[in-house]
């Protein structure tokens, strides 16, 4: 679903493709009907997230790529090639909820990796969660924990698993301090940083 229209919605496809609908002819569709990629083989679309300042969206494929799009756009804005050990196919990407160039992904054979666009188009950190038996990543959620006391929140990430095991994964701790907040650029700046590169 397409945070700022509810009744409209992103479908991703085995082709690579993603198709962007409304389920009511009354309401306007925002961007174009398809969202391309020019990878050279076709991947198939994984997963889709919104960022919180709701225009742009990364795609998750196969091949462990991630394209980052506009709404407005047909081709992506970013295409984030991962390192050779991550191009295996991707489960979820994840906005964090409170810093809008932060993001996180998970691989289905266990792979976590932070992304800060504020400050590279290369992973931040690569976690490799080492699974055994030959287990894979079935699900995975994000969400935050806020500590009024400590003037905190922290990032967790739940992660179920084909073995029928669940972790919990404490993601990054960080000050909710009005300083801390200035200091997190858009998501559009840190884009635009790139664009002019």
């Amino acid at each position: 679903m397409v945070p700022t229209n509810p009744a409209q919605f992103l479908l991703g496809t085995n082709h690579g493709i993603i198709i962007n609908f409304v389920s009511s002819k009354a309401t306007k569709l925002i961007g174009p009907r398809i969202y391309r990629n020019d990878f050279e083989m076709v991947a198939e679309v994984m997963c889709i997230s919104f960022s919180s300042e709701s225009t742009f969206f990364l795609a998750g494929f196969s091949n462990g790529y991630i394209s980052l799009y506009e709404i407005s756009n047909i081709q992506p804005l970013l295409i984030l090639e991962p390192a050779e050990q991550a191009k295996q196919s991707l489960l979820r990407v994840f906005f964090a909820p409170s810093n809008p160039t932060l993001f996180y992904a998970i691989h289905s054979y266990g792979l976590l990796l932070a992304w800060d666009l504020a400050k590279s188009k290369k992973p931040e950190s690569m976690d490799d969660l080492n699974l055994k038996d030959g287990s894979e990543v079935t699900t995975a959620e994000l969400w935050q924990y806020v500590a009024i006391s400590s003037n905190s929140y922290t990032n967790l990430l739940a992660i179920g698993f084909s073995n029928g095991e669940v972790h919990l994964h404490e993601l990054s701790k960080l000050s909710t301090d009005r300083d801390s907040r200035k200091r997190n650029k858009s998501l559009s700046n840190a884009i635009k940083v790139f664009m002019d590169i």
